[in-house]
């Protein structure tokens, strides 16, 4: 009898010290932080997992609406939708999930004041694009046709983002500017992205397209239908737009 309550004793001590080791999102000595919980569309959300190293698979849940670019054990995400997300980080030690509101307030990124490019000193500076490209993700918007676009070199900060200038008087014409290097910076690096919500063409037809980066400049055209945007569209370098054909 005493032998029994001794081993019930011990794997009861055990389970619970267990259980004290387990971090506030149920994952033992880990925990999902985030730069925050409530984000807008296009607005880029930092994560990270805390006292671990090893591999982490992230996902999104629903997944459509949101890109993750991963390092690690870090990871920036942007959604395209408002709604409400899950995230969720799965370890060595299991899963670790966080529950995320994005608001349906477009995140412009648009330069407008031409910024700081000098990068000295703990204030938001603009960062050269010079080497890097950029893969254009055209998205049907409530707003009509818009742009996921991201860079393939990585920028300081996880929550730095694309700046760029906008014409939409005939057709899409953006202009990418820099990276936006935040002061408020969440550490690590990231690819830089924005949201571009581009214009609702109302009309079939064909409309041009120039995209510039680094003062080269990209052109194509774009043919509207009643159902789908198809993008003739030549590059595979630079500038990339994919895929070529979308639903309206």
């Amino acid at each position: 009898m005493l032998k029994a309550f001794a081993v019930a004793f011990l794997i009861t001590a055990v389970y619970s010290c267990q259980k004290g080791l387990k971090g506030p999102n149920g994952d033992a000595g880990n925990a999902l932080n985030l730069s925050s919980e409530s984000v807008q569309i296009g607005e880029p959300l930092a994560a990270s997992v805390s006292e671990y190293t090893g591999d982490v698979s992230w996902s999104v849940s629903p997944a459509q609406n949101a890109d993750i670019d991963a390092d690690g054990n870090e990871s920036t995400v942007t959604f395209f939708r408002s709604g409400n997300y899950m995230l969720s980080a799965l370890t060595s030690n299991g899963v670790i999930s966080r529950n995320i509101t994005v608001g349906n307030v477009f995140r412009a990124t648009a330069d407008s004041s031409g910024g700081d490019t000098t990068g000295g000193g703990d204030t938001s500076y603009i960062a050269s694009l010079l080497g890097d490209q950029i893969r254009m993700r055209p998205l049907s918007d409530s707003g009509g046709l818009a742009f996921f676009s991201i860079t393939t070199n990585k920028y300081p900060c996880r929550n730095n983002y694309l700046v760029y200038t906008q014409n939409l008087d005939t057709g899409t014409n953006i202009n990418y500017v820099g990276v936006q290097i935040p002061a408020n910076c969440f550490g690590g690096t990231a690819r830089s992205r924005a949201y571009i919500v581009n214009r609702d063409y109302n009309q079939p037809g064909y409309y041009p397209i120039t995209i510039t980066l680094n003062g080269l400049s990209y052109r194509g055209t774009l043919q509207v239908t009643n159902t789908e945007y198809i993008f003739n569209w030549p590059y595979t370098t630079g500038v990339v737009i994919s895929p070529k054909r979308i639903t309206r």
